[in-house]
């Protein structure tokens, strides 16, 4: 194999006109008119362990290796990292990474850099197309992009002044003896590798749930929301249409029902009040006296024995239907109507007379319906006051 040495500022770096490696297995589908590229197996392993560290922010390296003059084919070896500041990637972290790569591996050149987009996809953004124009302007230069989320890698290179997609790349070497790698951790397993993928995509959905992304469609959902509000609080109202009819008629029913009960509230009270005048001018008192009642008269003497029962009766009947004078005085006796009385017999019976005029006063002083005053039943009480009190003549 014969090379030629090459010296510029990126350091110094080798043009190799060896042959290709031959124990390779092809990445996709690369074009045969494109350069080819050949990506070590153990670096391979590398970069993609090196992208899982840490996917919660981009990270770079510098990749170092060999290429053709004519740049057929280039092949990549080894890598350097660059540690970002803040976050980003400014020149002067580029030009430290450079540096070391010159002391460390000073018998490779640079030949492109590697980038990894967590969760982002494979695709190239303006600015790393700058900094790649800037850093690495040789046809020999690509980028190497990896997704450890999606897990996702694709490889760029220059065309016609452009960078485009290589389609595939090579990968050799897997059969070589794995050799401790400088400044790096040793090689894990791929079992190992499966279980840091799994854990980075659920860091990654975690912090996509705690900051989430806003996306077109939430703009259109809040848009339609907005509508939706400004439709309700501008809409006129609707003016409620309420039939009263019934209740109007229930209304005046009810209005009609409370003035026949205050009509009939107002006679009653006139009633009482003609009923008041009269009493006052019979003299009535407020409350009327009861009856006293009848004493049994004493047996004559001892010997002659007791009256009988029946004859008792009939003698406390006689007192009774018999009107005592002291009481026809200034006092109302009670008479308890009997089957067949009516109101003249009663007046005949403690006034001595059937006149009508006697009659009415009766009835009136008892409150009877008139004009007759004859609605009376056995069993009715009827005050019986003095004669002259009821106007009797």
């Amino acid at each position: 194999m014969t090379e030629d040495i090459l010296f510029s500022k990126e350091g110094i770096g080798i043009v190799t006109t060896a042959a290709e490696p031959a124990d390779f297995f092809q990445v996709g589908n690369e074009d045969a008119a494109e350069m080819r590229i050949y990506l070590r197996y153990q670096l391979f392993r590398n970069l993609d362990d090196f992208a899982l560290r840490n996917t919660s922010q981009e990270q770079a390296e510098l990749l170092l290796g060999s290429h053709t003059k004519e740049n057929s084919w280039i092949k990549i070896e080894e890598a350097v990292e660059v540690k970002p500041k803040n976050g980003a990637f400014p020149e002067s972290v580029w030009r430290e990474a450079f540096a070391q790569a010159s002391k460390r591996y000073p018998g490779m050149s640079v030949v492109g850099w590697f980038h990894s987009h967590p969760g982002t996809g494979v695709g190239l953004t303006d600015q790393e197309k700058e900094v790649h124009r800037k850093f690495f302007p040789k046809q020999s230069q690509v980028i190497y992009v990896i997704d450890p989320v999606v897990r996702d890698r694709n490889f760029y290179l220059w065309h016609e002044g452009q960078m485009c997609n290589s389609g595939g790349f090579r990968i050799y070497g897997k059969t070589e003896k794995v050799s401790a790698v400088i400044g790096r951790e040793p090689v894990r397993p791929e079992e190992y590798i499966n279980e840091r993928y799994l854990e980075r995509s659920v860091e990654k959905l975690q912090r996509m749930l705690r900051h989430p992304s806003v996306r077109p469609i939430d703009y259109v959902i809040l848009v339609l929301v907005g509508l939706c509000l400004g439709i309700q609080v501008l809409r006129p109202v609707p003016t409620a249409k309420v039939d009263m009819r019934d209740v109007l008629a229930n209304q005046t029913q009810m209005s009609q029902q409370i003035e026949a009960v205050d009509k009939r509230v107002k006679g009653l009270e006139g009633h009482l009040e003609a009923v008041g005048i009269l009493d006052k001018e019979l003299g009535l008192p407020e409350t009327p006296a009861s009856v006293p009642a009848v004493k049994a008269s004493p047996s004559s003497s001892e010997s002659g024995g007791a009256l009988k029962n029946d004859e008792t009766k009939e003698k406390a009947e006689e007192a009774t239907a018999t009107p005592d004078k002291a009481l026809i005085g200034d006092k109302v006796i009670i008479h308890t109507v009997k089957a067949g009385e009516t109101i003249s017999s009663i007046a005949e019976k403690y006034y001595g007379t059937s006149n009508p005029k006697v009659c009415r006063a009766l009835g009136r002083f008892n409150k009877l319906p008139a004009p007759n005053y004859e609605h009376i039943v056995p069993g009715d009480k009827l005050k019986i006051p003095n004669k002259q009190k009821v106007g009797a003549q």
